[in-house]
C-alpha cells in the first residue's frame, strides 16, 4: 500500500511542477517579445539567434526563477540599455502626437462620414 501512495505522490508533484513551468514558460515568451535585440533592432530577443539576444533570453530566464517580477526585468533593461530596447512603446510627453494625431484622424474621418450620410439622406427626401 505504501508503494502505491509514494507512486500517487510522484505523480501528484509532477503535476504540479508541470503546471508551474508551463506558467514560466508563457511568462518567459511574453518577456522575450517585448525585448528587441540589441545588436539587430528589427526582432525581439524571441525571434533573434545572435548571441546577444540569446544571451539576454538566459539572463531573463535566471532572473525570472530568481523571483524577479516582468515589469522589474524591463525597468533593468531599459536602464542598462535604454528604453528603446522595449518593442511596446509607452505614452509620453515625448511622443503624445504619435499617439494623438491617428485618433484625431480616425475621428475626423469617422465624423465626415457621418455628415455626408446624413447630407445624402436629407437630399433624397
Amino acid at each position: 500500500m505504501s508503494d502505491y501512495y509514494s507512486k500517487l505522490l510522484a505523480t501528484a508533484s509532477l503535476l504540479i511542477c508541470s503546471q508551474v513551468i508551463s506558467v514560466d514558460q508563457r511568462v518567459l515568451i511574453t518577456t522575450y517579445k517585448k525585448i528587441r535585440c540589441p545588436e539587430c533592432r528589427a526582432q525581439s530577443i524571441a525571434e533573434s539567434e545572435l548571441p546577444s539576444a540569446i544571451r539576454l533570453r538566459k539572463e531573463i530566464e535566471v532572473k525570472l526563477r530568481d523571483g524577479w517580477r516582468e515589469q522589474e526585468i524591463i525597468e533593468n533593461i531599459k536602464q542598462r540599455y535604454g528604453k528603446e530596447m522595449v518593442m511596446v512603446s509607452e505614452v509620453n510627453a515625448d511622443n503624445m502626437a504619435l499617439w494623438l494625431v491617428p485618433v484625431v484622424c480616425g475621428l475626423t474621418m469617422a465624423y465626415q462620414a457621418v455628415r455626408r450620410s446624413q447630407q445624402n439622406d436629407s437630399g433624397r427626401v
